[in-house]
């Protein structure tokens, strides 16, 4: 029975993921289909024979999306996975080119710093302005990537809370560590040598960064409220 049980919530996982519906529909279908399998495993059936009656996941789906008139559109679930895969592709690509590049420790800048010395002429202030453009500072690549993951965990979060099994403890977890990074990445741009300095005088470069922090934020606390309606709606 256990092995007909794992079969069962196996065989509901890849109808859900045909299902072109969320919410409280999603819900329903799938556990009008779940009584449907106990049913027939109760009169002594197997999987095999209640799958051939029922037919595979996507057949099921299709069958559904016709009866719906959803004809398979897109739904808004894949906003946030498409979110999911595209700031995790980013984040990494963002990691390895600093690292390739040595900016992506503080250690790591130690050769650029020591090429200032090799430039003659230069007085004191002078010296320290190359310094501070050339070595760079540890904050810049890590601010950027606390927005990144900040946007990752926050899609994460979304589409577990949307998901066939919520485990809304889980994403709410994500949700709060979104935020949390959200609002360290901001506090990491601020605190950069530069970061004042170029956002009070309009500088394009940290224009751009402002932006993609206030959206990042903004993208962190729409999940967490996201999350908390759903578990407040579960618990009900």
């Amino acid at each position: 029975m256990k092995q007909e049980e794992k079969q069962m919530r196996q065989y509901l996982r890849q109808i859900g993921r045909q299902l072109e519906v969320t919410g409280t529909l999603r819900e329903r279908i799938l556990s009008d289909l779940e009584n449907d399998i106990r049913a027939g495993l109760e009169q002594g059936k197997t999987m095999d024979k209640i799958r051939a009656r029922m037919g595979t996941p996507e057949e099921i789906g299709k069958r559904f999306s016709e009866e719906l008139g959803t004809d398979r559109k897109l739904s808004w679930i894949w906003l946030p996975r498409a979110g999911l895969l595209m700031s995790a592709a980013v984040l990494v690509i963002f990691v390895l080119w600093n690292l390739l590049t040595g900016q992506l420790l503080p250690g790591m800048a130690g050769t650029n710093e020591d090429s200032v010395a090799i430039i003659g002429g230069a007085d004191g202030p002078t010296s320290i302005y190359l310094a501070g453009q050339i070595g760079g500072s540890w904050t810049e690549p890590w601010n950027v990537i606390l927005l990144l993951v900040a946007v990752f965990l926050a899609c994460g979060a979304v589409c577990l809370a949307a998901g066939q099994k919520r485990r809304n403890a889980a994403a709410l977890i994500l949700a709060v560590l979104a935020a949390a990074a959200a609002l360290g990445g901001g506090i990491l741009g601020w605190l950069s040598p530069d970061g004042i300095g170029l956002y009070l005088a309009g500088g394009v470069q940290n224009l751009w960064f402002w932006a993609g922090a206030a959206g990042a934020l903004l993208v962190a606390l729409g999940a967490l409220v996201f999350v908390i309606v759903k578990t407040t709606n579960r618990k009900k």
